[in-house]
């Protein structure tokens, strides 16, 4: 048996920035990542998962968290984290930290 992980995350929902541009620079759009997790173990596990968006000058524009459990034995299960911002601050964030915090029961 092996030990519960993160497999993959991929960025959903970037938003449509040139309507954005042209019609409502007020627009917002959801902006979500789908994480991917695997618990290999016996034990139930519970995840921490955050995200934080930087604008260009290295200042976090927005954040959001996330619990969740995973089964034992589960490989193949999803937590999504997602938040909603200005769609043309999400043009202009450059950089984005995502932290996990992986805990057996």
């Amino acid at each position: 048996m092996g030990a519960p992980g993160l497999l993959d995350q991929e960025p959903q929902n970037r938003g449509d920035i040139e309507d954005a541009r042209r019609k409502d620079p007020n627009d917002k759009s959801w902006l979500w990542w789908e994480f991917n997790v695997a618990n290999r173990s016996a034990r139930e596990c519970r995840m921490w998962l955050s995200v934080q968006v930087f604008d260009r000058r290295g200042n976090v524009v927005k954040a959001s968290d996330r619990k969740g459990s995973v089964s034992p034995g589960e490989t193949d299960d999803d937590i999504r984290v997602s938040t909603r911002m200005k769609t043309l601050d999400i043009a202009g964030a450059p950089k984005v930290r995502l932290r996990a915090r992986i805990a057996l029961q």
